[in-house]
């Protein structure tokens, strides 16, 4: 864990292109690693593309197969930014101690989170804002796929399920766009 705690460092440091695998997923993860906490990373991350698509908090545990990018993939990613007027976002607001801090603070700076709970439900992302976090659980509203605001129901959910969270992607902003801020109750 030190060595590859080392490496993101070195990431974070140098800006480096890196690629890694996640046990619970297909692929591989391409980005920019912002910030290193205790058990967590802040990324900015590439989508299917050469566009950056928001940010994502996973846990260095789950990290397997990190690498860095070769200094031509490199290169050419950089060069694809620099085209489209892109660059390397400014690392957001996030506290990285713990699961609570980042759901917190993420949900203060973005209008919606993500959040994939992989271990207990491989395969589901829940989306939207978060309302409460007490006693180790926390409470959200939830955004359908459709961009509605679900009634007055709350989901709860315990932080320790929390594999990785995901905010300010294209498919959050998209969502929030068309389904707006969740209803005041």
């Amino acid at each position: 864990m030190a060595k590859k705690r080392s490496f993101l460092l070195r990431a974070v440091e140098e800006k480096l292109l890196i690629r890694f695998s996640r046990p619970f997923e297909w692929g591989s993860v391409k980005g920019y690693v912002l910030d290193v906490g205790p058990k967590f990373i802040l990324m900015a991350v590439f989508g299917d593309g050469f566009t950056l698509d928001g940010f994502l908090c996973c846990r260095i545990a789950d990290i397997r197969n990190l690498k860095c990018a070769s200094d031509s993939i490199a290169s050419m990613y950089q060069t694809v930014l620099n085209k489209r007027g892109q660059e390397i976002p400014s690392r957001p607001t996030i506290d990285l101690a713990n699961v609570e801090s980042i759901l917190q603070t993420a949900n203060q700076a973005f209008p919606l989170v993500a959040i994939h709970r992989e271990k207990t439900k491989p395969g589901v992302c829940h989306i939207g804002c978060v309302t409460e976090i007490s006693e180790g659980r926390f409470w959200m509203r939830e955004i359908d796929t459709d961009a509605s605001w679900g009634e007055d129901e709350l989901f709860r959910y315990k932080l320790s399920d929390v594999t990785l969270v995901e905010f300010d992607g294209d498919y959050e902003r998209g969502l929030h766009e068309a389904g707006g801020s969740p209803p005041l109750k």
